[in-house]
């Protein structure tokens, strides 16, 4: 073989080679920062899902929790703390009334399950334990209106409007 024939053919097979093992490299380094960008996204969503959850324990701390213990669904979660909240008469019931909450007071409530009725622009809720004041007051008022109630109990029980009571969840709830 001729000397120079036999060194170029060295030459492109030492740069065949060199491209080969390069593109193996690169492809290797184009899966591992492709794994990475993944790992990063899941842990931003993990991140988004954390502070979720802790904003929802912080909400219900400060309106001073009490809860069951379970994290079934449709356990009864029982909640405790005093606010006042705009309210009118939706309907009369024998074990309690149906109230209507004003929407800007919806969000008072230690919970992200209401479900706002956009028509009244309102939160209803079960008053358990109304008080012969409490039940005139909020017969006599509207949703343009809204009579002012203090609650200091609330609950979510599955299949059933929220509970509320004018006593503790303590109190009210373990009758």
């Amino acid at each position: 073989m001729n000397k120079k024939i036999a060194s170029e053919f060295a030459i492109g097979l030492i740069l065949l080679l060199a491209i080969v093992i390069g593109g193996i490299f690169w492809l290797r380094n184009v899966k591992e920062m492709a794994a990475l960008d993944n790992e990063l996204r899941q842990a931003q969503v993990s991140q988004k899902d954390e502070a979720l959850v802790q904003a929802l324990k912080d909400s219900r701390q400060k309106a001073g929790v009490e809860n069951t213990g379970n994290s079934n669904s449709c356990d009864a979660h029982y909640f405790e703390g005093v606010d006042q909240f705009s309210a009118w008469l939706v309907s009369a019931e024998n074990d309690g009334i149906v109230i209507a909450i004003k929407k800007s007071d919806a969000s008072k409530f230690p919970t992200i399950n209401y479900q706002i009725d956009e028509k009244t622009n309102s939160f209803n809720v079960k008053l358990i334990d109304p008080t012969d004041k409490v039940t005139a007051a909020v017969k006599a008022a509207s949703a343009k209106k809204p009579a002012t109630i203090t609650l200091q109990g609330y609950g979510e029980v599955c299949g059933q409007l929220p509970l509320v009571s004018l006593e503790p969840a303590t109190i009210a709830f373990k009758k």
